[in-house]
């Protein structure tokens, strides 16, 4: 039996970066739903099955309706400008 003088290291390292895009990306989806409503078009349902083929699958793309969910959102968007 061999005992190995270094500890066992994980397979995956976060680096500070990874903190830094989570919170960039958080930040951006809550101010989208804050901002927007999403709305389904009845005429092209969401097919939630759907997906390219490949090594590097993905959702295919959908219609949505895209919506600010009040007068205030425009306000608010260009007082930040």
């Amino acid at each position: 039996m061999r005992i190995s003088a270094l500890p066992p290291q994980p397979l995956l390292t976060a680096s500070s970066g990874m903190y830094i895009a989570d919170r960039s990306m958080f930040i951006t989806f809550t101010r989208l739903l804050w901002a927007f409503t999403f709305k389904e078009d009845p005429a092209h349902p969401i097919d939630i099955d759907s997906f390219s083929e490949g090594f590097s699958s993905h959702p295919l793309h959908f219609k949505t309706g895209i919506a600010p969910r009040g007068p205030w959102v425009e306000e608010a968007l260009k007082s930040e400008s």
